[in-house]
């Protein structure tokens, strides 16, 4: 991460390298609710904010494995992801690529790209 820098609130450049060790948004839970998982974040103080709306990149998979597209709503640190799987068996965020990031924490940090699995069948 040499040379990464990002912009404090007073709009001074800082170095990340140890902002980013403690403070990236990470997925900390699922609540595998059938058939609107809700996920919760860590690092993420003030709760989770959008680059841009719609909140997209989410996509569940039931027993078949075969991903969905699901919609979500953002509610402070937790997602509500909402879609047609009855019985979501994984679920995938900005899993692409290049995927195109808009789930970020107040210092600007985005969610990284994550895959889990409900481990109860």
């Amino acid at each position: 991460l040499t040379g990464f820098a990002i912009a404090g609130p007073d709009g001074v450049y800082q170095n990340a390298t140890a902002t980013l060790q403690g403070n990236r948004v990470t997925l900390h839970s699922i609540h595998w609710k059938s058939p609107s998982p809700v996920l919760t974040f860590h690092h993420c103080p003030g709760g989770l904010v959008l680059s841009e709306s719609p909140l997209t990149g989410f996509a569940i998979a039931g027993p078949d494995g075969v991903y969905q597209n699901a919609t979500a709503t953002l509610q402070g640190n937790r997602v509500t992801l909402h879609s047609p799987i009855k019985n979501p068996r994984s679920i995938r965020y900005a899993w692409a690529d290049n995927p195109h990031i808009r789930l970020y924490n107040h210092q600007n940090l985005p969610a990284l790209p994550f895959e889990s699995h409900n481990p109860l069948p």
